[in-house]
């Protein structure tokens, strides 16, 4: 009964601003996807690739079990320039969202999330390939973001 509304949503191709906390990614980037009934699929791109050569692309599944509440889960790729060539680095998302307000008769919704991301490997731009340990680094692999995202959908 929980999931009657969700599962009765429109499909919707949205596209909007994903607004970030963390010092991970830029703090604004492109978010493009697809709802059906109560799930999600998302695309968000980062614009600044153009202007510092560091580029995130995140590949989101979102499951909404309620009208209000869903689960994330997703995979980042990072690709940071540097003098010895393209750095890359790979993270799995899992997360909660929490649905926001509609405006504009619906045509435009918000959203809120919150994220736990986990290195798993880091290669290339002359180093040698880096896995998750539990080394002394293992906290810095670990990491929590919060984001907001506002967008157009239809």
């Amino acid at each position: 009964m929980l999931a009657t509304s969700a599962a009765n949503a429109e499909r919707e191709v949205h596209i909007g601003i994903d607004a970030r906390t963390d010092l991970g990614t830029h703090p604004a980037r492109v978010a493009v996807g697809y709802r059906a009934s109560a799930w999600d699929a998302t695309l968000v791109v980062d614009p600044m690739y153009a202007v510092d050569g560091e580029h995130d692309l995140d590949a989101l599944a979102e499951w909404f079990p309620s009208t209000r509440l869903g689960l994330l889960l997703g995979w980042r790729w990072t690709v940071i320039d540097v003098a010895t060539g393209h750095h890359q680095q790979q993270r799995s998302l899992l997360g909660l969202t929490g649905v926001g307000p509609r405006f504009f008769g619906n045509a435009l919704r918000t959203s809120a999330s919150l994220e736990f991301a986990t290195l798993w490997v880091s290669h290339g731009g002359g180093e040698d390939a880096q896995w998750f340990g539990t080394d002394r680094n293992f906290l810095d692999r670990l990491s929590f973001g919060l984001f907001v995202r506002i967008e157009y959908a239809r």
